[in-house]
């Protein structure tokens, strides 16, 4: 909830390949709770309400409210009863056509944030592959003025689910059952943004950022080995200080770009326990290995070792 993403999903025989990831991670249903919710009080000619309770349930309204639209809605009405003393002593009206306009920029920011996967399926197409049909679920897609912009670009291969806000929980209750034989479902996952690390480059002149699991990467399915990445060198510092970030894009120098969210931050001291102050060492460093695990239920942990010495210290991250 939240979030936009979108997938480019292959199958064949029961076998789904989430083989392409894109999306937008501050935009979801909330956004259009929002927008609603502007326009109601601009309408009312009434400010936010100041105390975080009355904004929550004057939200929580909204939300109801746009749950409830339908093709053949013409109006939005609204009691704004959070409000309290400044409520409006008769319901607010929202056209749910100036509805749609105030909200139509957020949906095609979703169609913007599909770039990648429609460039994915034009190449598809070009080898002679054929789009099935885009599959909209969540509860935002329930909203008519979504699936009807996605239609005006992709045409009739728009389906939406007829449960589209519990089509995510049904989705991983068939995945999760126990009865595979029965429900013949596989899903093989990929790591949908890039993780990595900052390094340091050109003897500390430069930021550098390592994706140690690049976008795409697949994930280990259930039961499988973890997915290992290492990587070593000779430390120039005397304590080793890790920022992990995700990010959905890296740029052609491969720095982060877009949407980028920091994971962890980590000090690791490579001479002795004590150390508090990071410094750069005066001659050759220690041996370091890095060695980093992903899960089948995507848990990512890094064994940082100081081989010169035969210490290790685990993180899960």
């Amino acid at each position: 909830g939240g979030t936009f993403d979108a997938a480019l999903v292959p199958i064949a025989g029961g076998h789904h390949d989430i083989e392409l990831t894109s999306g937008v991670a501050m935009l979801g249903g909330d956004d259009f709770d929002a927008q609603l919710c502007a326009m109601a009080l601009e309408i009312a000619g009434v400010p936010f309400p100041a105390t975080s309770q009355a904004r929550a349930d004057l939200l929580k309204e909204c939300r109801a409210v746009k749950e409830a639209i339908h093709p053949n809605t013409k109006r939005i009405v609204l009691e704004l009863a959070a409000l309290g003393d400044q409520a409006p002593e008769q319901p607010v009206v929202v056209p749910v056509n100036d509805f749609y306009e105030r909200v139509r920029p957020l949906v095609l920011e979703t169609l913007a944030a599909l770039e990648p996967i429609v460039e994915a399926l034009r190449d598809e197409e070009r080898i002679g592959g054929e789009l099935a049909g885009i599959y909209m679920v969540g509860g935002a897609s329930g909203l008519p003025i979504v699936p009807r912009i996605v239609r005006e670009k992709f045409g009739r291969r728009v389906h939406r689910s007829p449960s589209p806000a519990a089509a995510t929980a049904m989705g991983c209750a068939i995945l999760a059952s126990d009865d595979r034989a029965q429900t013949g479902a596989m899903v093989t996952e990929r790591f949908e943004r890039h993780f990595g690390v900052f390094r340091e480059a050109e003897h500390g002149m430069r930021t550098i950022f390592d994706a140690v699991f690049p976008k795409g990467t697949p994930m280990p399915g259930q039961g499988a080995d973890p997915i290992v990445a290492t990587r070593r060198y000779r430390a120039a510092h005397n304590i080793g200080h890790y920022r992990f970030v995700e990010s959905a894009y890296v740029d052609e120098s491969g720095d982060p770009v877009g949407d980028m969210t920091p994971h962890a931050e980590i000090r690791v001291p490579f001479q002795g326990e004590t150390e508090s102050s990071v410094g750069r060492l005066a001659g050759e460093g220690p041996q370091i290995e890095e060695r980093y695990e992903v899960d089948a239920a995507g848990v990512i942990a890094v064994t940082i070792t100081n081989l010169d010495a035969g210490r290790a210290a685990k993180f899960v991250l």
